[in-house]
């Protein structure tokens, strides 16, 4: 239900374009490596894997794409580790919805037009 308001959300603004969504590590990564976005939002909890584990390898392949988390567990150790590994943003699924979609508007409007946005 989440992923359906997000998707929403974002197709309803005209300069985004959603070129991929994904359920497992290996499909984000692959759809991050055709399409270099400049904004990836990753939940924690994916099959096989988590989102922490695609942060690295996101920021070493584009440092200018902005990832943005977006989950249920607001633990402050989940926020400080995503942190560390390089993640631009941190949004609660259960509290912080509407404050992710002023960063991503904000992020829109400053945006690259050379790129896609995930």
């Amino acid at each position: 239900m989440v992923k359906k308001r997000l998707v929403s959300f974002m197709a309803a603004i005209r300069e985004i374009e959603i070129v991929s969504q994904a359920e497992d590590v290996d499909e984000a990564m692959q759809a991050f490596q055709q399409d270099t976005p400049d904004v990836v939002v990753l939940d924690l909890q994916l099959r096989e894997g988590s989102g922490l584990d695609l942060i690295p390898a996101i920021k070493k392949t584009s440092t200018a794409t902005k990832v943005i988390i977006f989950t249920n567990y607001p633990d402050s150790l989940y926020r400080k580790r995503s942190k560390e590994l390089g993640a631009d943003f941190y949004f609660d699924k259960s509290i912080e919805f509407e404050a992710m979609m002023v960063v991503i508007s904000q992020l829109v409007s400053t945006r690259d037009w050379n790129r896609p946005i995930l």
